[in-house]
Formats: structure tokens, sequence, C-alpha cells
């Protein structure tokens, strides 16, 4: 039940985005680009660094829910300051 489930989600997410890609213009697809670059960044330099400082015993090995959402309240602020901007 729990594949089913995943998988079902899954597909919905793919076909939402696919959808949402479809019917947006060049500006949004470029601020939603800017976002996500912006997101996948922030992930690419805090995982390895608190993975490392938890290597250390500097710090707990990294929580990765809690990298998950910092990066995606990052590209939301990013997305947010693209629209700011443009106003």
């Amino acid at each position: 039940l729990a594949i089913a489930i995943v998988a079902v989600g899954l597909i919905a997410f793919n076909i939402g985005c696919w959808l949402f890609v479809r019917s947006i213009d060049e500006v949004e697809l470029a601020d939603n680009l800017w976002a996500s670059t912006f997101a996948y960044y922030v992930y690419c330099m805090l995982f390895p660094v608190w993975w490392a400082l938890g290597k250390a015993e500097i710090t707990p090995e990294p929580g990765h829910w809690i990298i998950f959402f910092v990066a995606l309240a990052c590209g939301g602020a990013a997305y947010l300051w693209r629209k700011w901007r443009a106003r």
C-alpha cells in the first residue's frame, strides 16, 4: 500500500508540474528557474558542510528534513524577491 501511495503521489506531482509549465509564460518560467536554482545551491552548500561538521563531531549528523525545508524556504524567498523586483 505504501509503494502504491508513493507511486500515485509521484505521478500526480509530475503531471502537475507538466501542466503548470505548459500554462505559464516565459517570465514566470524564468522566475521559477531562478528560485529552483537558488534552492538547489542552498541544498548543495548546506548538506556537505553539515555532513563534514558532523563527521568532525562538531555538530550532530545532518537533519535532512531541516536542510530540505531551509532550501525550500530559500527558493521561495528568491521567487518572491524576483517578483518584488519586477513590480
